[in-house]
């Protein structure tokens, strides 16, 4: 399964707050919504956090595990959860 991994590309606007959802969906479905997400294993369920924008920020394996890396980044702000 795969570890929460942060988008290192990400830059955000200078001390701004971005507003992020979590997504729960499949691998195949993550990696067809976002080319940029890929390895992850057949048939798993992940839980993508997506920025306002729509640019994945990162993947993890649990919902709770993707709350805690988005308060861990205090950019980020989570709007909602789907």
């Amino acid at each position: 399964m795969p570890t929460a991994t942060t988008n290192t590309d990400f830059t955000p606007m200078a001390a701004a707050a971005i507003g992020v959802f979590i997504s729960p969906m499949t691998a195949e479905k993550a990696q067809s919504c976002f080319p940029a997400i890929s390895g992850l294993p057949p048939r798993s369920r992940v839980f993508v956090v997506v920025s306002e924008i729509g640019q994945p920020l990162l993947v993890a394996n649990t919902h709770a595990e993707a709350r805690s890396q988005v308060a861990a980044q205090r950019r980020y702000v989570l709007r909602t959860c789907h």
